[in-house]
């Protein structure tokens, strides 16, 4: 079961390697729209994404000797370039499989981390990451479909 303590090790296992990114409270829109706005502007972080997090507490939360194998990561780009932030600061191998359309900027910023990148069509990311697992052990780093 899934539930607030999860969150708070999360937090706690990210804090020295994320930013702490404000909340920022949009008064303008509040007449506009009827209610308190508010927005916490993850383009401040390390990776300019949210994305960070969820990439940078699964591998935190694997077994070393998983890690070692590397990981591997279907993604559009901004969760490739958490994945591959998170690896190279932990010293593992990534593989981010990422459509031939993405934008360029996406492509190099993953690059520049170190990670390797495979390019395909976007219907077939999830299926040429799962083949990447299944041929060098890499563990599969999901954009959304994981607890850690």
């Amino acid at each position: 079961m899934f539930g607030k303590q999860d969150i708070m090790e999360a937090r706690e296992r990210l804090a020295p390697y994320i930013y702490q990114t404000p909340v920022l409270h949009l008064q303008n829109l509040d007449e506009i729209l009827g209610c308190r706005v508010y927005i916490k502007p993850e383009c401040m972080q390390r990776t300019n994404s949210f994305k960070i997090r969820g990439a940078l507490n699964k591998m935190l939360s694997m077994p070393k000797e998983e890690l070692e194998n590397g990981v591997v990561a279907a993604s559009s780009g901004n969760h490739g370039k958490g994945v591959a932030f998170a690896a190279k600061l932990l010293g593992v191998k990534a593989t981010i499989v990422i459509p031939d359309n993405a934008p360029q900027v996406k492509v190099d910023g993953i690059r520049k981390l170190g990670a390797e990148v495979v390019q395909c069509k976007l219907s077939e990311r999830h299926i040429i990451a799962g083949q990447l697992s299944e041929r060098y052990g890499y563990t599969i780093i999901h954009p959304y479909d994981d607890y850690q």
